[in-house]
């Protein structure tokens, strides 16, 4: 969980570097065209997050 927060407040955070001043309306009518072209990435995406194995935390006892 803190894994995936640290990468969407850094993909944030660099989106806000490249471009202060974003036009929001412009932005939204990107977002929803990779949205709609690049869907399958989305399941590629969740796919890895899956994959991944749960690290085990050692008991203190």
């Amino acid at each position: 969980m803190r894994e995936r927060i640290g990468i969407i407040l850094g993909m944030t955070g660099i989106l806000l570097l490249l471009a202060p001043s974003i036009n929001y309306q412009k932005f939204e009518l990107y977002f929803l065209f990779a949205l709609k072209n690049y869907w399958p990435i989305g399941l590629i995406v969740v796919g890895m997050i899956l994959m991944n194995p749960k690290k085990k935390r050692k008991s203190r006892y």
